[in-house]
Parts: structure tokens; C-alpha cells; sequence
């Protein structure tokens, strides 16, 4: 059960963590077990919602999301500096050394350090039957879900020019893994020459026909044509564009790069006091991130981890003796 017992402005915890995902109740519980007074506030938004199914998460593998989320929940319960709030947050202010956040529902939470753990929103073609069977009929990885799909039929669509590489590649792997009948759909979009070669070569049909729509569900789907006869699939593939589910890394003047919040190898933002995990963080420099479930824990733990040492040298002034003189 969820502890609803929002704190105000009046009374400071020593960590809001925004966003109940994977990350994010990885980082409360890591400090809700160093006895750090600590709120997370959940939007009950979440990328994966959709699913039915989760893979790859050791001691999980099949468990749905929401089940893990619930099992997340259930450990945060038994920790008695932990508050679960449950609101969207509509604006934050930085104040006398603390960040005031107002919430959807009125009540206002200061605190002296942030967790961002808000994750990114996928945004699904307009074709007519995708956005509705996006996550359940049709899925996005082939390491999260090309298992199911063995021996299957597949077909792969492409909707955006600017990454048209990637489908390409997708359709060639679900080939050599796990399918020998792969249909890449393009939709129009172009394909780079060099590469279609390569996909004929693996004997993967190319259809590049305006999609019009999908219907169906998993193990029947249909992918209509506007000029081309429709074409009968098993399971279907597709990536989607996608954003920052928030702005609050922005309001709080962090350094972004796109949908991420760029952060160091301690999960710390460009503002002090302010650390990011999950889908939303990247680290400086680095390739865009794996957005797995294992990997937004184990970065939230991370963040959890720096954040709690922080508060630590800060509260015992030790940032002078930390440092060596000159």
C-alpha cells in the first residue's frame, strides 16, 4: 500500500526523487535504507505501460512491468523515511539552498537534493493501428522480445528518414537471430543502397509502399497498403521517435542534449544537488544509452548512491578536507 503522506514546503526532506519507474524506486530505496527523509513523487505515467510483459531483468524475466513497479512499491512501504506522492509536478523553483516543487494536486515539496527519474515518451506513427497496439501487438526491440518471435513471420516498419538505417539493420538482425521470413516496410522512406543489397542478400523482402494501416492483434496482423496488397505478419517490429516525458531538467537549468540530461559517471546534472537515472540521463560524451529495465535500476542506485555521498560531505563540511590544498 502507498504511503500518502506528502510533506511541504515547511518541512524540507533531504531528497525528492521524481518518477516511479525502475529508476526511480531503485534511487528511494537505496535511500530510504541510509535513513535519508525522502518523497517520491509519481505521475503514474510510464513508457512501459503498454506492456504485458518485461524481459532480460534477472530474477523477473516475463514479470510485467506493472508487477515490478507494484513489487518496488511493496519494498518502499516497509521503509519508514520513504513517502510515496502521487501527482504530476508542475513547476520547480530553487529557494534558499532548496528545491520547492508544486504539485498537480496543490501540495508543495522542498527538498535539498533531486532525483530525475521521469523517462522519455515514445511517440508512435500516425499510421492508423499503431500507436493503439504499440508495446502489446507491436514491439520495438528484438533483444526484449525477438525470443517470442522465433520462427515467426516479422515485418519491420520504418517511419522516420532521419534514422532510416535503423530499421534496416533491425530487419537484418530478427533475420539472422531469430526469423528466416523478414519483411522491412518502408513506407517510402529511403534506404540507403549499399544496404538494401545486403537485405536481398538475406533474402529480405522490401516493400516500400505507403503504409496505410495496421489491424489485428499478435499472431494475426495485417499491414495494409495504400497502392499494394496488404501483407499478413505474426509479429511486427517498430521504433519510434520519442521525447522527455517532463521538462523539469530544463526548468532546473540543467545541460540537455535532446531528450537526456547529460550527467557525469555519478549520475550528477550540470546543477548541484540535481542527479538524473533512467532513460532521461546520458552521460557525457557517451552513446545514446541502453534503456533497459536492469539498467535504469542500477542507474538510479548509482544516482541514489553520489547523491546520499553528497548530502554526506556537505552535512560534515568536509569538502575542504576532501580537497587537497595548493
Amino acid at each position: 500500500m502507498d504511503k500518502e503522506k506528502p510533506s511541504t514546503s515547511d518541512s524540507p526532506r533531504d531528497v525528492v526523487v521524481v518518477g516511479g519507474g525502475p529508476a526511480g524506486l531503485s534511487a528511494a530505496l537505496v535511500l530510504g535504507r541510509q535513513l535519508r527523509t525522502v518523497t517520491l513523487v509519481d505521475s503514474s505515467q510510464y513508457r512501459n505501460a503498454p506492456a504485458t510483459e518485461s524481459h532480460m531483468y534477472l530474477g523477473s524475466d516475463g514479470a510485467s512491468p506493472q508487477d515490478i513497479r507494484e513489487r518496488g512499491r511493496e519494498e518502499l512501504a516497509a521503509l519508514p523515511t520513504v513517502t510515496v506522492h502521487t501527482s504530476e509536478i508542475l513547476g520547480v523553483t530553487s529557494e534558499n539552498g532548496l528545491f520547492v516543487f508544486r504539485c498537480g494536486d496543490g501540495t508543495e515539496i522542498s527538498s535539498r537534493a533531486v532525483v530525475l527519474a521521469t523517462g522519455h515518451r515514445d511517440l508512435p506513427s500516425n499510421i492508423r493501428g499503431v500507436a493503439q497496439r504499440f508495446g502489446r501487438s507491436i514491439v520495438h526491440c528484438p533483444f526484449c522480445h525477438g525470443y517470442e518471435t522465433r520462427g515467426r513471420s516479422i515485418a519491420v516498419l520504418a517511419d522516420n528518414p532521419a534514422v532510416a538505417a535503423q530499421p534496416a539493420m533491425q530487419a537484418l538482425y530478427l533475420r539472422t537471430h531469430y526469423s528466416d521470413d523478414v519483411a522491412l516496410c518502408t513506407g517510402g522512406t529511403e534506404i540507403p543502397e549499399a544496404l538494401r543489397e545486403v537485405l536481398s542478400d538475406h533474402a529480405i523482402a522490401i516493400l516500400d509502399a505507403p503504409i496505410s494501416s495496421v489491424t489485428g492483434e499478435s499472431g494475426a496482423l495485417t499491414i495494409e497498403f495504400s497502392d499494394a496488397p496488404s501483407l499478413s505478419r505474426e509479429a511486427i517490429f517498430y521504433v519510434p521517435r520519442y521525447e522527455a516525458r517532463s521538462t523539469l531538467a530544463t526548468d532546473l537549468g540543467c545541460e540537455n542534449d535532446g531528450p537526456y540530461t547529460l550527467v557525469d559517471h555519478c549520475q550528477r546534472t550540470s546543477v548541484a544537488g540535481v542527479y538524473a537515472a533512467g532513460d532521461i540521463a546520458k552521460i557525457r560524451g557517451a552513446d545514446v544509452p541502453l534503456s533497459f529495465i536492469s539498467q535504469a535500476v542500477a542507474a538510479g542506485q548509482a544516482a541514489a548512491l553520489w547523491c546520499d555521498q553528497d548530502l554526506f560531505i556537505a552535512e560534515n563540511h568536509l569538502q575542504s578536507v576532501l580537497t587537497p590544498s595548493k
